[in-house]
């Protein structure tokens, strides 16, 4: 798609192909679907809580499937766009396992689940390995793989302190209800047992009980 010839190093043309284009435009297509669809929040409640789901009348165990459905076709393009790019890969018999599907799961980590995110996420780690396989042999290939390892720490510790300040949060709004709840009724008696002006007890007055029934008997009789 002419990537080849914007992207250019040291004078020859780099590997990127339009695998780019296709692998951003679904992610656009799956934050649409996920956000802005009835499924993708069908998807989206099954995988918060199963159950909640199911008693709000989604088929969970539809929904279930369906996701596993979405993920493996992903994950199979993925696979494809990786080895029929044209960039002298090959599939071959080897002891190790690629490295390719598993660093979707640091990428889908840093990018909270966000679609977009992935696109930005995918491109950060994707230079950081890059950048690493370009500079070797000056250091050790392993050292990539230790900065993604500690910028995923750092991001799920950060979730971890933003729950932790929420929980906090919720014992204190917890405590100013029950403050709230004992300040109340205080104040409602306060103000019966206020004085009243203009020689008003407070209490609602008498109800005037009309006679004329009593007279008009009277008078028949």
């Amino acid at each position: 798609m002419g990537l080849d010839r914007i992207f250019v190093t040291d004078g020859s043309a780099s590997n990127i192909s339009g695998t780019f284009i296709l692998a951003v435009l679904v992610a656009i297509l799956m934050y649409i679907i996920l956000d802005k669809t009835t499924l993708g929040y069908q998807l989206k409640a099954c995988g918060y809580n199963k159950d909640a789901a199911q008693y709000a009348g989604i088929n969970s165990n539809r929904g279930v499937i369906l996701a596993m459905v979405i993920s493996g076709a992903l994950a199979g393009l993925g696979g494809a766009l990786f080895y029929l790019a044209g960039d002298n890969r090959a599939i071959s018999v080897v002891d190790t396992l690629a490295p390719s599907g598993f660093n979707g799961i640091p990428i889908a980590l840093l990018a909270l689940n966000s679609p977009i995110g992935v696109i930005f996420s995918a491109i950060f780690l994707g230079y950081l390995t890059i950048g690493g396989i370009a500079m070797q042999p000056n250091f050790a290939p392993e050292v990539v793989d230790m900065i993604v390892a500690i910028i995923i720490y750092f991001s799920a510790l950060a979730l971890l302190i933003k729950g932790f300040f929420q929980w906090i949060k919720r014992k204190k709004r917890g405590g100013d209800t029950a403050v709230i709840e004992e300040v109340v009724p205080a104040a409602a008696n306060a103000d019966d047992a206020a004085p009243q002006e203009d020689g008003e007890t407070g209490e609602d007055p008498p109800e005037e009980v009309s006679t004329t029934g009593e007279k008009e008997v009277v008078a028949d009789e």
